[in-house]
């Protein structure tokens, strides 16, 4: 079974289930009644409303691995320095990684920071956690970890690694 009918079979459940109870709460009944029909939509290829892409402006072959990506750089970053790296050192071995230019990993920085998405800010928490607690990763691993990021980083964007941001 698929993962999108495991989904809509678990979606039906909690319907049933919410519908049973006294508690039940219609508005959240008709969301996940229309997640359902969503999912039905999807499996002959149209694409309703409740799982249409948000208008984001972004780019690239996949926007949101673009963002998660561009969020594990401005983490990145912050370890490096903390690990003794100058600004301009850490900026520079992020940038190569990703194949950009430094002076983009600033803008990446701005729009992390000031982002309302919870996925991002998780991300970026989670490099704060390894400043604060520096046992762990070593320096190696951090740019072993920033290569890896940077190669999905150039894949999502479906862009050639010659050029620079």
């Amino acid at each position: 079974m698929t993962p999108r009918k495991l989904l809509k079979q678990f979606l039906e459940t909690e319907i049933d289930l919410m519908r049973e109870s006294d508690a039940s709460d219609e508005e959240l009944v008709r969301t996940l009644s229309e997640a359902v029909l969503g999912l039905e939509s999807l499996e002959s290829g149209q694409v309703d409303e409740i799982f249409a892409p948000a208008k984001t402006g972004f780019h690239g072959l996949r926007p949101a691995l673009v963002k998660r990506c561009e969020a594990h750089a401005v983490g990145a970053v912050l370890a490096l320095r903390y690990r003794g790296y100058t600004v301009a050192d850490a900026e520079q071995e992020v940038a190569d990684a990703f194949d950009i230019k430094a002076d983009a990993l600033h803008k990446w920085s701005t729009k992390v920071k000031r982002t309302k998405v919870e996925g991002l800010l998780q991300i970026l928490d989670r490099y704060k956690t390894t400043v604060k607690f520096p046992i762990e990763p070593s320096i190696e691993r951090i740019l072993a970890e920033v290569k890896r990021k940077g190669e999905i980083y150039r894949k999502a964007l479906k862009r050639k690694t010659g050029k620079k941001a």
